[in-house]
């Protein structure tokens, strides 16, 4: 079984060597996400709590492009720059999960790069089974087959019309042969 690797421009772009998700046997694994914003790329510093939406939400972002949801986690692992930020988190990332309730993993790291307090990875279960790539060139893709399918109909369509012409044009030869005989009579 091959490995499906994920993107999508709901969430940040990776700035290394690494996917965004990846799928495999029914599982996505998604990659360490920060409080990046998506359509900005904008490193989002404020709040704690502002970080641990956005860094859910590009989670998020990622499960849904994987086939995938909140419901389907079965393992989040929360690193946090420092303790005392936990309860903080623990209130956004409750609003946010609902009644949702993986397993998770606390990490404290210490400071982390960049000035973010928290990153998030998360993996969770999905029907896709990991044949391949998914991303915007699969949209493309699917709007390449609807216009196949469409040239198809047309080529029918005009295979239908070339038929029916050929029909006219022995239909006119045969009308120009009896006229020749009424002529030549």
């Amino acid at each position: 079984m091959d490995v499906k690797r994920i993107t999508t421009l709901n969430a940040p772009t990776p700035a290394g060597h690494y996917s965004q998700a990846t799928v495999y046997n029914g599982l996505v694994f998604v990659a360490g996400q920060l409080a990046i914003d998506p359509a900005t790329g904008a490193h989002k510093t404020g709040t704690i709590e502002e970080q641990t939406e956005q860094a859910l939400n590009n989670v998020h972002a990622i499960l849904q492009a994987a086939g995938s949801d909140w419901s389907r986690v079965l393992k989040m692992t929360v690193y946090v720059a420092d303790m005392n930020l936990w309860d903080a988190v623990n209130k956004v990332y409750g609003r946010i999960l609902g009644e949702n309730r993986p397993a998770r993993a606390i990490i404290p790291t210490g400071k982390l790069h960049h000035g973010f307090l928290i990153e998030i990875d998360a993996v969770a279960a999905t029907d896709q089974k990991g044949t391949g790539s998914v991303s915007i060139s699969s949209a493309i893709n699917a709007d390449s087959s609807a216009i196949n399918t469409d040239s198809s109909a047309i080529n029918t369509d005009s295979s239908a019309i070339n038929a029916a012409s050929s029909a006219i044009n022995a239909d006119s030869s045969a009308i120009n042969a009896d006229s020749s005989a009424i002529n030549t009579d």
